[in-house]
């Protein structure tokens, strides 16, 4: 496995490899939680995914992990 974190930074590379476990492991949940707890769950990682990316490929982070309130 090649580590990325040398040229993403190590919290978008950890976070990515916590999406890996996350998504299969919400699909393994009840159906009748799969479609309002597991969904809420993505859709709040995957948020933070993007913020992540935001942060780390736009040249005046201030404020991208912060919620931009800065």
């Amino acid at each position: 496995m090649v580590d990325n974190a040398r040229t993403t930074g190590p919290a978008l590379e950890a976070h990515y490899r916590f999406l890996l476990w996350l998504i299969p492991a919400v699909e393994r949940f009840p159906r009748s939680q799969k479609f309002l707890l597991g969904d809420r769950i993505q859709a709040a990682a995957l948020d933070v995914l993007e913020a992540l990316i935001e942060a780390t490929y736009t040249r005046g982070r201030k404020g991208h992990t912060r919620g931009g309130n800065d």
